[in-house]
């Protein structure tokens, strides 16, 4: 199989009864796997190109694991790791074993995460990682306290096993809140401003010692990165129109000076955030931690609430309520707010690359970028224009407009 057949892979997973949720590059001869069975449940796996390293990884990863179902797939390259099966990972597989345990998520030999259920009905979710990767996991499990924003409590460090667990935070998903028809639309604008005023709060944080910076060319890179990896499995157009016009959009927006630097989660989005029924908030997963824009956090997230609407998930006009609420209740200077459309487009070419190792939603994200590249160059034609003239071209033929400030 070339190491550019994504689809292959694919195709070798389903005949084992198997889903490909989603594949994370590791290089162009190396993916982690998530697959998904029938019942819905998590098995990892990987493919290599070098059919030997597959061997080597499989003896190894059974060996030390006691079996546990490992299983490479012949000529393929593609190694199962179910259960939590991990020889890097040494104290996964136990973790999982134990009664009440469930895996929530693995990526082989880099980090795992797993649901446990106490005797009194408690929730701890504990993270798992290479004993090398111990020493940024901890930093990232003690953010600093932020006032009025619930973050997961640290409740067991344990060293020698590379794991930090924490408590379940109360609430729902925004993601949810989003795509629940019933909730009404009062009650998911009051929950956006919570969730904008909350992020807010978050960028005002002090950040630990030792938090990376990530700025705009580093930004920049990451996407790049990304779209470098789509493109060597044949996914994306390095090359191509739009990822030219898209590169060149977030270039040029973000030339300037930069807003100034505060504590960022750096992977916000609807997913990380929780609301009670009373409007507390809470954030998880501050595993990219890092010093830069404010808004690339805003921009992040906001992006994804497009992506849910491009998805199904919701409709436009709840994402665009969602949207504006969200920038209402963090009430962002102009600073932050002439930032947002750069990081925007850096968001929706990163998504478009990172969603195209995700087969059932691939085609989501990449709509979603050209929707945004084609509503900035609506804007540059709405402004070449006499302004008596310009108000008759606006409408809902670009959706990501309806967001005050977003691209403009």
């Amino acid at each position: 199989m070339s190491r550019s057949d994504f689809p292959a892979v694919c195709d070798i997973v389903a005949e084992q009864d198997l889903v490909l949720h989603k594949a994370i590059p590791r290089g162009p001869d190396h993916l982690l796997l998530d697959l998904r069975r029938p019942d819905g449940s998590t098995v990892a796996g990987q493919w290599f190109a070098d059919h030997k390293r597959a061997h080597q990884v499989a003896t190894s990863t059974s060996q030390r694991c006691q079996n546990q179902g490992v299983r490479l797939i012949e000529a393929s390259g593609v190694v199962l790791q179910p259960g939590g099966a991990d020889r890097r990972l040494r104290t996964l597989s136990r973790l999982v074993a134990a009664s009440g345990s469930s895996l929530v998520a693995h990526r082989p030999e880099r980090r795992a995460v797993v649901r446990q259920t106490s005797h009194d009905g408690g929730v701890v979710f504990t993270k798992a990682v290479r004993h090398d990767r111990l020493h940024d996991l901890l930093p990232a499990g003690q953010s600093p306290a932020i006032p009025g924003v619930g973050l997961p409590r640290v409740i067991g460090v344990d060293r020698a096993g590379c794991t930090v667990s924490t408590e379940a935070l109360p609430g729902r998903l925004l993601h949810d809140l989003l795509g629940d028809s019933q909730l009404p639309e009062a009650s998911l604008t009051s929950t956006a401003l919570a969730v904008g005023a909350a992020v807010a709060r978050l960028h005002s944080a002090v950040p630990p010692m030792r938090t990376r910076h990530h700025d705009a060319a580093a930004e920049l890179a990451t996407t790049q990165r990304w779209w470098a990896h789509a493109a060597a499995y044949r996914l994306l157009d390095l090359d191509g129109p739009v990822a030219r016009e898209g590169f060149a959009a977030a270039r040029r927006l973000l030339t300037g000076p930069a807003a100034p630097s505060t504590y960022l989660h750096r992977d916000l989005h609807d997913r990380q955030l929780l609301v009670t029924a009373s409007g507390e908030v809470g954030m998880l997963d501050f595993d990219l931690a890092s010093i830069g824009e404010p808004a690339l956090d805003l921009a992040n997230l906001l992006v994804h609430l497009e992506l849910r609407a491009v998805q199904g998930h919701c409709s436009w006009e709840r994402a665009r309520t969602c949207g504006r609420a969200i920038l209402d209740g963090y009430d962002p200077d102009p600073q932050v707010t002439l930032r947002l459309a750069g990081y925007s487009v850096t968001t929706r070419l990163r998504l478009a690359a990172v969603y195209s190792f995700r087969p059932g939603s691939s085609q989501a994200a990449y709509d979603l970028l050209t929707l945004g590249l084609d509503a900035i160059s609506h804007q540059g034609a709405q402004r070449s224009q006499p302004a008596n003239h310009r108000r008759r071209h606006t409408g809902s033929a670009h959706p990501a407009l309806n967001f005050e400030g977003y691209l403009s």
